[in-house]
């Protein structure tokens, strides 16, 4: 899901990763977008006639359209003291 990165200073005590999010679930589910968060993807079959993803559990899921959103980690410029 997306987050709110200016949120975070505001609610660094925040209990849940939820509490970051742009949307709710239900709205992802009310225009037909099923999220599988923390999920682990182990295949993707992309073939025409029978595109689905094969998670970390071996359920089998087909699609129509795929995101695969995988995240990222800052970027540290090379600043002496940087670390401190």
């Amino acid at each position: 899901m997306p987050y709110d990165k200016s949120k975070m200073s505001k609610r660094i005590k925040a209990t849940k990763p939820e509490d970051f999010f742009f949307r709710k679930d239900k709205w992802y589910s009310a225009i037909a977008i099923d999220a599988h968060l923390g999920r682990k993807i182990s295949y993707v079959n992309n073939k025409h006639s029978n595109t689905y993803v094969e998670l970390d559990d071996s359920n089998k899921i087909a699609y129509d359209t795929i995101l695969i959103a995988t995240g990222t980690d800052p970027v540290h410029p090379p600043i002496k003291g940087i670390e401190n």
